[in-house]
């Protein structure tokens, strides 16, 4: 450390320093091609390894374990929120065989507070629907239960969307990917957020995340594949 203990005000820069630029954009697209994660992607505590899933091939394959409020177990690989106004977007092929198993796209701040719109097996119905659940520090409100929205037999897949703007946020579903449908939950933000935390308890995590997940609590390692994961800024306020 230039100037000792505590450090020195000003310092020459390195001889050797490399004008950099910040990008433009921060706007991502990933059709998941590689057979690792992009830097932007993170996981919860442990590095993604094969317990998690697979990348690469144009599919990230996420295997079922534990809940969102799993410390340990948990297939959720996600990246920063970085504006306070964006859309992200996936599509996921997944054919859950009872209601412990789930996957779709989360936005994320810990353990104790987050939120998903989920594929999952409606036992009463005898099929696949569609809902949106939320963890307010272990308060855990499923929104749409009996109307949770029925996925046709014959869809490959199912396209989720999230709308997050400034204060409030809300997820779409699609079953061509191109018209999609809102559903009419509007989330408050600032759950996810660390002033809200910091009520509760001291400390702070990372921030707000956007990402995919995929539980299986009947343990037979349900797995779901997701084809590509898009992340749009917009201007504020829109």
């Amino acid at each position: 450390m230039v100037g000792g203990h505590g450090g020195q005000r000003y310092v020459d820069a390195p001889k050797d320093a490399i004008e950099t630029v910040a990008p433009a954009t921060r706007d991502e697209h990933d059709e998941f091609d590689s057979g690792e994660l992009g830097p932007n992607w993170n996981t919860l505590r442990v590095p993604f390894t094969d317990a998690m899933g697979t990348v690469g091939g144009g599919k990230l394959a996420l295997r079922g374990q534990g809940s969102l409020c799993n410390l340990f177990d948990l297939s959720l690989v996600a990246r920063r929120w970085q504006a306070f106004d964006f859309d992200a977007e996936t599509k996921v092929r997944f054919d859950p065989k009872n209601y412990m198993q789930m996957a779709g796209l989360t936005n994320y701040y810990d353990d104790l507070c987050w939120s998903w719109a989920f594929v999952t097996w409606d036992e009463k119905r005898h099929a696949r629907v569609i809902e949106v659940a939320q963890n307010d520090f272990n308060q855990y409100t499923s929104f749409l239960k009996d109307d949770a929205i029925v996925v046709p037999e014959e869809a490959e897949a199912v396209w989720l969307r999230t709308k997050v703007r400034t204060e409030y946020y809300s997820y779409e579903y699609s079953f061509d990917g191109e018209r999609f449908t809102e559903i009419p939950v509007k989330l408050d933000a600032k759950i996810l957020s660390d002033d809200y935390v910091n009520q509760r308890y001291g400390g702070f995590f990372t921030g707000a995340f956007v990402g995919l997940a995929c539980v299986d609590l009947s343990g037979y390692d349900a797995k779901a594949e997701f084809d590509y994961f898009d992340y749009r800024e917009l201007p504020d306020n829109r």
